[in-house]
């Protein structure tokens, strides 16, 4: 669904990034899958900066997408659609027709990324990445989240139970008609402060 880019914003990270999620899910996903079940190469798309509109009409062409799988970030975005940065005015209707796009990902996103998979070092986080928009996910016949961090809890109930909001980008799954989102335990937990 998305994937960080050069600081040019016209290529992608290289393969070869520890950060790269097309590296990801080749290690992760593909490579253990029987290989006459594993899709074509060619069929392992990712939205790339100079072709925008490929993955919007590829699935317009397939009639449209069956399945979105994916998980939430800290700002509740799905795939990298964060939210209106402050003063960036967005109706609901205009977020949620946002398409395939390169964006400038919240100072945010790229902290608790980083502290993900950098331990800490947000400057190894690329600043702009590629990704499919809300209208590609909402669009979707189905759509399944899987949320296993901790910082997930609070930002999941915001989501499920908040306003639908640009400002709480997930919120927006409230009106999808076949949504499941998959929680571990600690997750659906009480997000309860507790200094360690």
């Amino acid at each position: 669904m998305d994937e960080y880019l050069t600081p040019d914003g016209r290529d992608f990270i290289p393969g070869s990034d520890p950060l790269s999620f097309r590296r990801h899910m080749d290690e992760h996903f593909y490579r253990h899958l029987n290989s006459q079940l594993a899709p074509p190469v060619e069929h392992r798309i990712f939205p790339h900066p100079l072709a925008l509109s490929r993955v919007p009409e590829i699935i317009a062409r397939l009639g449209g997408c069956d399945a979105c799988f994916g998980g939430v970030g800290i700002t509740g975005h799905v795939a990298f659609n964060d939210p209106p940065e402050p003063g960036e005015k967005l109706s609901l209707e205009e977020f949620r027709n946002l398409s395939t796009r390169v964006v400038r990902l919240s100072r945010e996103t790229r902290l608790i990324n980083s502290v993900t998979a950098c331990r800490g070092n947000i400057d190894r986080i690329p600043p702009l990445a590629v990704t499919v928009g809300m209208k590609e996910i909402l669009e979707s016949r189905k759509v399944r989240l899987y949320l296993n961090r901790t910082w997930q809890a609070a930002i999941v109930r915001k989501i499920l139970s908040g306003p639908v909001t640009p400002a709480v980008p997930g919120s927006l799954l409230q009106d999808h008609p076949d949504v499941r989102f998959v929680l571990t335990d600690y997750v659906a937990a009480l997000p309860e402060p507790e200094l360690k």
